[in-house]
């Protein structure tokens, strides 16, 4: 069964590619192309998975994908307006019609620069206090510190708190400011060979925020937003339908791929792992896990949306006797190694059932797209478009992430996060930043 996933995720992926208004922004696109991939590595590991998945996990995956290309499709009929059928063509010309390079301010640029540094040491300082007190009182090196800094974040249910609560909001602004300066860069170099390295100075603090929070994941929605302002530009440029991959995109995959895998076996005690193992762990055990949820009869969740809602319900100030833990959920173990990557199936399905997980991903489609859709065809010279960029980043991120886990509800199903995000955005770009469109030479 898992060839016939890989076959029918591959068909999905190039259909989506080559009929999608959204082109490689689709979020079918994403999440067939992520289970074509992790489903390509199970298959020809097979040896080493030693057990194929059932018809059942099949079928939900294909209905995830199905669902998923349903709601693009109904999203795309909705938000796409009479006079703009076709992306390709009439809603490009309202792209067009502001032309010239991105201006930011580069006194505006090393001011907030500084200030988010200063941030990103205060961070860094009370995680390597707490490394050392859980430590007993040291570590041999900065990798073993993060060792034990994660080891500190799982025990304590992710409560750890590294920052006093100025400082954590400045976090998520430094974030929005990252995206925002890599498109702009991006932009101003690959449409007007402007280098504008200034530019660039935000995302120093933001990447060492990024490590210093132990995760990994942040530094994929980083690659995430480089590869969505890439092909934003060529969808300008119109040049989508001529996209080919070239080496230097397999090149720089692969180094990600490599220095992600280096960097976690550095961090924690998974050296003694082979490698293909190590690299199963991280992609298609995500498919064994789900697998292996289905096949199990799973008890009944402890009330509605426990393991979807609990942002939810912490926004309306509801409490419940059972509180969700972190990272001590082992869901399956396979060649010696524990995983806890089940795809982004598991946990709605767990909380609704196979029909209620299809109608949450049905919805979240549709709004994907509107999202996306809105941030494909705006003008760059209109300073909402940023506020849109950010958040068709992170609607992007869920499906490309949806063959390994489930952040949808870190979006989704998290108004208070979200209305953050829209108000630091709007901070940022209306009252600071003021990205302006300028012919070039005038600033």
């Amino acid at each position: 069964m898992i060839s016939c996933l890989f076959l029918v995720s591959a068909f999905y992926t190039y259909i989506a590619y080559q009929n999608s208004k959204l082109r490689l922004l689709s979020p079918t696109f994403w999440a067939s192309g992520m289970f074509m991939a992790f489903s390509f590595i199970y298959l020809v590991t097979l040896f080493s998975m030693k057990s194929d998945i059932s018809p059942f996990t099949f079928f939900a995956i294909v209905l995830f994908l199905s669902v998923t290309a349903i709601g693009e499709y109904m999203g795309n009929k909705i938000t796409v307006k009479k006079d703009f059928s076709d992306i390709e063509s009439e809603k490009l010309k309202i792209i067009s019609e502001c032309e010239g390079i991105i201006y930011i301010s580069k006194g505006k640029v090393i001011v907030i620069t500084i200030i988010f540094m200063i941030v990103a040491m205060d961070r860094y300082r009370n995680l390597v206090s707490i490394a050392s007190s859980y430590s007993g009182g040291g570590f041999s090196g900065i990798m073993n510190m993060m060792t034990y800094a994660r080891r500190a974040f799982v025990d304590s249910n992710r409560s750890v708190v590294l920052s006093n609560t100025v400082f954590n909001q400045l976090v998520y602004m430094c974030e929005i400011t990252a995206y925002i300066m890599i498109f702009v860069f991006l932009f101003n170099w690959i449409s007007y060979k402007d280098k504008r390295f200034y530019l660039l100075l935000p995302l120093i603090p933001d990447l060492f925020i990024r490590f210093v929070s132990t995760s990994r994941t942040g530094f994929i929605i980083f690659v995430v937003a480089i590869i969505i302002s890439y092909f934003w530009i060529l969808l300008k440029k119109e040049r989508l339908r001529k996209l080919r991959i070239s080496p230097k995109l397999i090149i720089g995959v692969t180094i990600f791929v490599v220095v992600f895998m280096i960097y976690g076996r550095i961090r924690n005690e998974a050296k003694s792992i082979p490698v293909i193992n190590y690299l199963q762990m991280y992609t298609c055990s995500s498919i064994y896990g789900l697998e292996d949820l289905l096949q199990k009869n799973w008890d009944g969740t402890p009330y509605f949306g426990f393991y979807t809602l609990q942002k939810i319900y912490s926004l309306l100030g509801i409490e419940h006797d059972v509180v969700r833990t972190w990272g001590r959920m082992v869901v399956f173990s396979k060649n010696n190694y524990h995983a806890n990557l089940y795809t982004s199936l598991a946990n709605p399905i767990m909380d609704f059932g196979i029909i209620g997980c299809m109608m949450l991903r049905f919805f979240a489609a549709f709004i994907a797209t509107k999202i996306i859709s809105n941030f494909a065809t705006k003008s760059y010279g209109k300073r909402s478009f940023y506020i849109y960029l950010f958040f068709a980043i992170s609607m992007i991120y869920c499906y490309f992430y949806s063959a390994t886990g489930d952040v949808f509800a870190d979006y989704f199903f998290n108004p208070g996060l979200m209305i953050r995000y829209l108000v630091y955005g709007w901070i940022l770009v209306k009252l600071y930043l003021k990205p302006t469109v300028v012919e070039k030479g005038e600033s």
